[in-house]
């Protein structure tokens, strides 16, 4: 899985938070990301998580309130 936010859309500064949640709302995954300039990468082990539809939120927790998401599904 791969998220390439567009820079004019998504402007993240220093700190944001990764979750994979579920359709029903329920939380599997919770990160905090330190944001650096240029690529960021984020491994996530999905083998533990039950098959489904989710969905990827990047939130910036930053002073600038930024917000992305990508709807994945677990095989």
């Amino acid at each position: 899985m791969e998220l390439y936010p567009s820079a004019s859309l998504l402007q993240i500064n220093n700190a944001a938070k990764l979750m994979l949640i579920n359709e029903s709302g329920q939380t599997f995954i919770s990160m905090d990301m330190a944001i650096n300039a240029g690529t960021n990468l984020a491994k996530l082990q999905l083998n533990q998580i039950p098959k489904g539809t989710y969905l990827i939120k990047l939130v910036s927790t930053g002073n600038k309130f930024a917000f992305q998401a990508q709807k994945i599904i677990v095989q």
